[in-house]
């Protein structure tokens, strides 16, 4: 059954990109609700749960190193220098795996 899980990291970053102003979660889910189709719930509350705790940090976002950048209202409130940026990143490398080089940044403009 599809939903959206709304957690720390999601009702932060919904609240930082300007989706909503609200603190509550049943109201937080409610105005997502209004703007994300109802397949997608579940996808869009992985998505941005995982980038909450491995990007966009409530103390210290990793801005620079941030895929959404182009579209982020709060662009700025973190590093935006990207190789100071990329340290701050957390995630887990699969066995064997390697980070690529040089690690993927913000989208080219589409001018």
């Amino acid at each position: 059954m599809p939903g959206l899980t709304v957690d720390t990291h999601f009702g932060r970053l919904v609240r930082r990109w300007g989706l909503t102003q609200q603190t509550d979660p049943v109201k937080v889910e409610a105005d997502l609700a209004a703007l994300i189709p109802k397949s997608d719930w579940t996808m869009f509350s992985h998505v941005v749960i995982f980038h909450g705790r491995r990007t966009c940090f409530a103390r210290r976002p990793a801005c620079g190193a941030c895929p959404l950048t182009r579209w982020c209202p709060a662009y700025g409130e973190g590093e935006t220098d990207p190789e100071k940026a990329a340290s701050l990143l957390k995630f887990e490398l699969a066995p064997g795996a390697a980070l690529p080089d040089p690690l993927p940044g913000p989208l080219p403009d589409d001018a």
